[in-house]
């Protein structure tokens, strides 16, 4: 897998998966036709409760998560897209 280095210094990795939440204001017929154009697959995405339209897609790790979040986050409805950073905890 890749490494990273956020800003502060932290290692981070991708395990694999996009965070995805949508426009509060969609439906589940707007946010179907979204998953469907967008080829992905609907095995692989589940709703996730922290807020309205969030879901958590399922990827392979590494740059895949990070190539299709940065796909996604372009889209229209779109309110945040991110892959699922692994971030290292140093114990003080």
């Amino acid at each position: 897998l890749p490494v990273f280095r956020s800003a502060s210094g932290s290692i981070m990795t991708l395990p694999g998966g996009v965070l995805l939440v949508f426009d509060e204001q969609w439906d589940q017929r707007r946010i179907n036709t979204f998953v469907a154009t967008n080829g992905i697959d609907k095995g692989s995405i589940r709703a996730l409760d922290f807020t309205p339209n969030a879901f958590f897609i399922d990827t392979a790790p590494g740059l895949a998560s990070l190539e299709l979040a940065n796909a996604l986050a372009a889209e229209e409805g779109v309110v945040i897209a991110s892959p699922n950073w692994r971030h290292e905890v140093v114990l003080r």
